[in-house]
């Protein structure tokens, strides 16, 4: 219960700290683990929504931001990969009204709802079906392979507009090695597609010293 003088988000975390972990079984701890990922996506969900409403009437450039996602940025500490995925979001559960009540409700994470915005974005008159269908599957898939069965779904819906998607994706691949003034060398570049970059990954950590 909250104290007059204390807010919701100081009761809930109150009441985190006071969870002594060490007194819990495994199952009791990933139980509240679970219950806690949850709250977690619930509340960025609610991030989503308020954001929503800042990106839409332009509040953030009011204030003197050049955007919402420059506002999440600058006064939240969000990394900037971190907050343009926020705001995308934000905008395409606009149009997703199923995503967002399960969201909301707990029946989804938001790395899942992040999933399905953009496999349906572009979809046109397919959308409402994929949407459809990938929250049916979300619950018994993990992330990545989610993510997998949401480029089927894309594709069987709209083949055409997957194909130019991925296209694009492909066409984005680039690979560069440099020198910087101090000669310390450095490398950057863009994989075309998911598996590509977990190969990549696998490479590169295969010779990284324990703790990467």
């Amino acid at each position: 219960m909250c104290l007059p003088e204390q807010s919701a988000r100081d009761a809930a975390l109150a009441e985190l700290a006071r969870l002594d972990p060490t007194l819990l079984d495994a199952a009791s701890l990933m139980g509240q683990i679970t219950d806690l990922a949850t709250f977690i996506s619930q509340a960025q969900g609610q991030l989503s929504r308020l954001t929503a409403t800042l990106d839409t009437t332009g509040g953030a450039a009011e204030a003197g931001h050049k955007s919402a996602s420059a506002f999440l940025r600058t006064r939240c500490g969000l990394a900037p990969g971190r907050a343009a995925a926020v705001v995308a979001t934000a905008r395409g559960l606009r149009d997703l009204e199923a995503t967002e009540k399960a969201l909301h409700a707990g029946e989804v994470s938001f790395d899942q709802a992040q999933i399905i915005v953009q496999t349906a974005t572009g979809l046109g008159d397919a959308a409402g079906q994929a949407e459809q269908v990938l929250l049916d599957h979300a619950p018994g898939l993990d992330t990545a392979r989610f993510r997998q069965f949401a480029g089927e779904v894309a594709y069987r819906a709209n083949p055409g507009a997957a194909e130019e998607r991925e296209q694009r994706r492909w066409e984005k691949r680039h690979l560069s090695f440099g020198l910087t003034l101090g000669n310390t060398g450095m490398l950057s570049g863009t994989c075309g597609d998911a598996l590509s970059y977990e190969i990549v990954r696998t490479a590169a950590e295969a010779f990284s010293p324990p703790g990467g």
